[in-house]
């Protein structure tokens, strides 16, 4: 199980990571909201 969530996680940053290189605007991106629902995202998958 630990590892489908370690896989969860990884999955998160990489579409992230390319979110964040296909941006235009890198420097108007809400750190805070992504990492509010990243986390949120983490928690849910981890009690379903």
């Amino acid at each position: 199980m630990f590892g489908y969530l370690l896989l969860n996680i990884v999955g998160i940053l990489v579409f992230i990571g390319v979110a964040y290189l296909l941006s235009k605007d890198r420097k108007n991106i809400h750190w805070k909201s992504i990492s509010v629902m990243v986390i949120l995202n983490i928690f849910l998958a981890w009690f379903l």
